[in-house]
């Protein structure tokens, strides 16, 4: 977590870059994640996972914010981010304290 951004890494050489501005909610889930690791766009309904195994962490995201990739490969407007973090009740816990006060990021788990 950054000062104003989340950045969650595609592979070692690419990551997203998610302002704090755009996360509208967080929550503890299981997603399952089918084939190669990495990110999955699915453009008809918004959606992304970028998970290692299954995604544990649900992010609710401003569909009109744009979302960066280091890659250059052009912005992404998500509604849904699924992403795997090492300790989710800490991560989402630390996120929202993060998203406080930029709007109400206040999801229940």
């Amino acid at each position: 977590m950054g000062p104003d951004a989340l950045f969650v890494r595609d592979g070692i050489l690419s990551e997203l870059l998610v302002p704090y501005s755009a996360i509208a909610g967080a929550r503890i889930t299981r997603r399952a994640n089918f084939g190669r690791s990495g990110l999955k766009v699915d453009p008809a309904s918004a959606t992304a996972i970028l998970a290692v195994g299954d995604a544990n962490v649900e992010l609710d995201l401003d569909p009109s914010a744009e979302i960066h990739r280091s890659d250059a490969s052009g912005p992404l407007c998500l509604r849904i981010l699924s992403i795997t973090v090492d300790a989710p009740p800490a991560f989402v816990r630390d996120l929202r304290v993060r998203c406080a006060g930029r709007h109400r990021a206040d999801h229940s788990q």
